[in-house]
């Protein structure tokens, strides 16, 4: 149990120390450290939510055609999975005064995550190294990363559709990560790996790049103003 406990924990913890330690204003350690308990803790209600709907979609299956089998991805793992997250950060997160740069959005949205792939990784009770599991934390930060990027960007201007449309890239892209996932387990598919990685280093490079312009002070400078003037009418003092 202990070992499982730390091979679920220690992937997860290192990638969420590498994504906090990127961030040149951080954010109070015990509030990243709640995000990642609050990410853990949403594991087990989102399974049961997947046990509902799993009748209801095409078999999870690498026989499955990939149009179907990716279908039932992007419901299970894609929309679940980041609509669990997404919820967490909005309610919990965004109007808090520790919220100040738009960074914030990625720093709390990867701390969420990688306490959900924690948990998960927990859930399927992993007693061994395997590719696939290796990548599940960073894969998660990053979807987490596309729509926390979005948040931040809400947070300046107010626009809702350049949020919604991100979240929703974000339910796509990890519903086709775990059907490639699934897909890949029949012999003979060398090449689904491959798409795999290069996917997986193609969001890697997107999260670089977003990290470095949400820290741009430009934005930051503009955040707060939008910020302060949401205070001024809502009287918010969180």
């Amino acid at each position: 149990m202990t070992t499982v406990l730390l091979a679920a924990m220690a992937p997860s913890c290192i990638w969420l120390w590498y994504f906090y330690r990127r961030d040149k204003r951080p954010e109070p350690i015990g509030l990243v450290g709640l995000g990642f308990l609050l990410g853990l803790g949403v594991v087990y209600p989102t399974c049961l939510v997947q046990r509902v709907l799993l009748p209801h979609l095409p078999e999870l299956s690498p026989n499955q055609d990939f149009d179907l089998l990716l279908v039932s991805t992007t419901v299970l793992a894609g929309l679940v999975e980041e609509m669990a997250k997404f919820s967490i950060v909005l309610l919990v997160f965004a109007w808090r005064r520790d919220f100040d740069e738009p960074v914030d959005g990625l720093i709390y949205a990867t701390a969420v995550a990688m306490g959900f792939s924690a948990g998960e990784d927990y859930l399927r009770h992993i007693d061994g190294v395997e590719w696939s599991r290796l990548l599940n934390p960073p894969g998660h930060a990053m979807f987490a990363a596309i729509w926390g990027f979005g948040l931040g960007l809400h947070l300046i201007d107010g626009r809702w559709q350049p949020l919604a449309l991100r979240l929703g890239l974000a339910v796509v892209i990890h519903g086709l990560w775990d059907a490639l996932s699934i897909y890949r387990e029949i012999e003979g598919r060398w090449w689904v790996p491959l798409m795999v990685f290069v996917l997986a280093f193609g969001l890697f490079w997107a999260l670089e790049q977003k990290l470095q312009r949400l820290q741009d002070p430009a934005m930051a400078e503009a955040f707060r103003r939008s910020r302060n003037r949401w205070r001024q009418l809502t009287g918010s003092a969180k």
